[in-house]
């Protein structure tokens, strides 16, 4: 998470007027899947377990009464959405949502927390990206034909009930809506185990948060001060996956692939998706990419991506890291290891993680003298937010020049955080 340490090599084969693609089940030529999700509620469950000093079972609770299971299982649900709601980090496409002739309006899922895109295919088959807007531009735009049904060409939901889009104009003919959203996650039960459904590497935000919460509840478990260290890791991880690399680079052919943003691909190339041929431009959000044009046959696309590192399951396989990160990788293990005996015992371990630290900062460092374009490489996969920003700081709260926001807690004997580079 503070390096993109781990990085490999995928490849995936495309589907004729196949746009989208899903790189979750990207392998290397091992047959190692690079960026599946694996990580579930029982494995959350036994890590906070272990924090805890209770009994790690991941499916059941025979520990103290300070908890119970459901306690953990509520954490962990509500601080996973909180990440997917505070970072974007997974997002879902779904097509084919039928729209009537003349209809303006359509209802969302409750599980959508954000459209990151929305398309229109009408009867012919012509997908055209819809612009978002407002009731105040599109009336100032054309206030005669804001409800006259014809061409859609944008949505918004200034004016719209709750979970309600409003589509401007009213489409004239009947079609489909081909939506990329950021959705709640399913679920949780770890009496049966369910997977997070969120990238491994960003799962430590969960538990961080959810170990916030528990220790900040009333009666005998409250400990404010281990809670709010738990609220700034998981502020911390918040910001780390924000900026998390995915795809650094995409070829066909041994060639490489222009890269751009979703948002980008579609202003300046609205037809995109119903234009066939070799793929020369790859969009990315995320773990999921787009291909323009649309292939019409079957190619080989390589990704270079940023992946999780492979976990040695054996004591004589090895880490897979260089000799001068044993020390400070020991280090954080120890400062984690001490959560759970808290105070000065714990407070004794701060040094250590700020040795963690302060080595993924010096190998950000090193990186980047050796590759001038890193930063650009690693910024691909998040570059859609920098062109149309899922949240503006302060909202509706800077009406009243009151922003609505809330400081990350801050402890004197916290270790401090790596700094932006």
């Amino acid at each position: 998470m503070l390096t993109g340490f781990w990085r490999d090599t995928g490849s995936l084969n495309t589907t004729a007027s196949v746009g989208f693609y899903d790189l979750t089940t990207l392998q290397n030529t091992d047959g190692t899947a690079l960026l599946s999700y694996t990580v579930t509620d029982q494995d959350i469950v036994t890590q906070i377990q272990y924090h805890f000093l209770e009994p790690a079972t991941g499916s059941s609770w025979t520990g103290s009464e300070q908890f119970t299971l459901a306690d953990i299982t509520n954490s962990i649900q509500k601080r996973r959405d909180q990440l997917l709601a505070d970072t974007g980090c997974v997002v879902t496409r779904t097509s084919g949502i039928p729209l009537a002739s003349s209809q303006g309006e359509i209802f969302l899922s409750e599980h959508i927390i954000n459209i990151r895109r929305l398309a229109f295919e009408n009867s012919f088959g012509v997908i055209t990206p819809l612009l978002p807007s407002d009731i105040l531009a599109q009336r100032n735009y054309s206030s005669a034909g804001i409800y006259t049904p014809g061409d859609v060409y944008s949505y918004s939901s200034a004016s719209a009930r709750p979970t309600e889009v409003i589509l401007v104009p009213p489409s004239s003919q009947a079609g489909t809506l081909d939506m990329v959203t950021v959705n709640t996650g399913t679920a949780l039960d770890p009496t049966i185990g369910v997977l997070l459904g969120i990238p491994d590497d960003y799962t430590l935000a969960v538990k961080w948060g959810a170990m916030a919460d528990l220790l900040a509840k009333d009666g005998p478990a409250r400990d404010p001060i281990r809670s709010a260290y738990c609220e700034r890791r998981y502020q911390l991880a918040v910001e780390l996956t924000k900026i998390a690399p995915v795809v650094v680079n995409a070829e066909i052919n041994g060639v490489s692939l222009d890269t751009d943003s979703l948002t980008n691909m579609d202003a300046y190339n609205p037809t995109w998706q119903t234009t066939t041929g070799e793929p020369n431009s790859v969009a990315s959000i995320r773990t999921l990419v787009a291909l323009a044009p649309c292939p019409d046959s079957v190619y080989s696309i390589l990704f270079d991506v940023v992946c999780k590192a492979p976990i040695p399951s054996g004591d004589t396989e090895f880490v897979q890291i260089g000799l001068e990160q044993l020390d400070p990788l020991m280090d954080y293990a120890k400062h984690l290891a001490a959560f759970k005996m808290g105070g000065e015992e714990f407070k004794a371990t701060f040094k250590g993680a700020q040795n963690f630290f302060n080595a993924a900062l010096s190998y950000n460092e090193r990186l980047t003298s050796m590759n001038q374009n890193i930063l650009t490489l690693m910024a691909q996969s998040t570059a859609d937010v920098e062109d149309r920003p899922s949240r503006v700081p302060g909202g509706l709260g800077a009406m009243q020049g009151q922003p609505i926001s809330g400081g990350s807690s801050t402890l004197d004997q916290s270790p401090a955080e790596p700094e932006a580079g």
